[in-house]
């Protein structure tokens, strides 16, 4: 194996060597504690590492290596969220299987260039598309690093799919003022079901949660203390509906109830237990043993905007209106991001700290009109 040069943390010019033992990928920047400061020191530092190791060639040979191996042995060193790990099984079965356990040797640049015609030709949105073409790219890179394979291959899966639709140019995000929303609420009826309707949207509008996070509270969730705690959320992968992982760590919060809001929420409890003989603390809010589809409310809502003769709005909408509802309040971005669960590493480079008791004023300063 050639040596590498990296740089390392303090911008200092270091070497490092790599290759394959037994199936398995090494790779060492630092050579019994010393770190190798010519290439010559990773070239002899690699060659005693084999000796060592009683290995005459350094790399596994391309005929005797497989693609679904070397699928599986690129997934090992990875360590992902179990939403990761079943797309990485999708994407195995749907994609890499068509094209057969090959050897590496035998895979040319003709071979990716049908692949890649194929998944254009595949009736998903572009962005999937890039996702299936960024899991082949990682993958053939890997077999390149580790088995030497040839750097040809890469070129062909570098460039993304495009996506031509006009729609995406004039899409521009819908979110609602205080005013706004108010009149789009007023919209649903007095009944029951209704109710329900009216404290998903308000839940939505007043707390900034995702709409995979809101289908995933059960009651036995809120414990009466005015606040939720998001620690999961609802998916629907491969048509199977389950609880998955949150998108970030940051996503993993409580989130405080303004006054009105938690009374809805609290009043609305007691009413489903009155309602419903079989009342069960496991159901979910919305609505009973499993959520409600995602695509009917979509629909409830596009209705009610109609009603309140107001532009379309997304469920995410709903989220990105919580963010400027308050930020007209004058709450600074790092606030914001905490109660909504991105990622503060941004905003941290403007706001030095945000006090533990800011979501709680947060909730306190909201001033519902109904």
């Amino acid at each position: 194996m050639p040596a590498y040069k990296y740089t390392d943390s303090k911008g200092k010019k270091r070497w490092y060597f790599q290759g394959m033992y037994k199936g398995v990928h090494y790779c060492r920047r630092v050579w019994q504690g010393k770190p190798m400061l010519t290439k010559i020191e990773a070239v002899n530092a690699e060659y005693y590492y084999l000796a060592q190791l009683n290995y005459k060639e350094a790399n596994t040979p391309l005929t005797q290596t497989f693609l679904f191996e070397l699928w599986d042995e690129y997934v090992s060193t990875k360590v992902v969220k179990d939403t990761t790990k079943r797309r990485f099984d999708i994407f195995k079965k749907n994609y890499l299987l068509p094209i057969g356990n090959v050897r590496l040797d035998t895979i040319t640049v003709q071979m990716l260039l049908q692949w890649r015609k194929k998944l254009e030709k595949k009736s998903i949105v572009t962005s999937s598309k890039n996702k299936i073409l960024q899991f082949m790219r990682s993958l053939i890179q890997y077999g390149i690093d580790a088995y030497q394979m040839s750097s040809k291959l890469i070129v062909v899966l570098r460039e993304p799919f495009k996506d031509y639709s006009i729609k995406k140019h004039e899409s521009k995000q819908v979110i609602y003022t205080d005013d706004e929303f108010n009149k789009f609420i007023k919209t649903f009826e007095n009944d029951y079901m209704s109710q329900n309707y009216k404290l998903l949207f308000c839940l939505l509008y007043y707390t900034g949660l995702r709409i995979s996070e809101l289908m995933a509270l059960r009651f036995n969730d809120y414990k009466f203390d005015g606040k939720i705690h998001v620690y999961r959320q609802w998916q629907v992968i491969d048509r199977v509906g389950q609880f998955t992982s949150l998108k970030t760590d940051n996503s993993n919060r409580i989130v405080t109830l303004d006054d009105l809001t938690r009374k809805q929420l609290e009043d609305f409890i007691e009413l489903t237990k009155k309602i419903i003989k079989d009342f069960k603390k496991d159901w979910f809010f919305f609505f009973g043993d499993k959520p409600i589809n995602e695509q009917k409310i979509r629909r409830i809502c596009k209705e009610h905007s109609d009603i309140a003769k107001l532009p379309h709005i997304k469920l995410h909408g709903f989220r990105h209106s919580h963010a400027t509802y308050l930020r007209n309040m004058g709450y600074d971005e790092w606030t914001i991001s905490q109660r909504l669960g991105n990622d503060p590493t941004t905003a941290s480079k403007t706001y030095i700290h945000a006090s533990s008791k800011d979501d709680e004023e947060v909730a306190k300063a909201i001033k519902r009109k109904t």
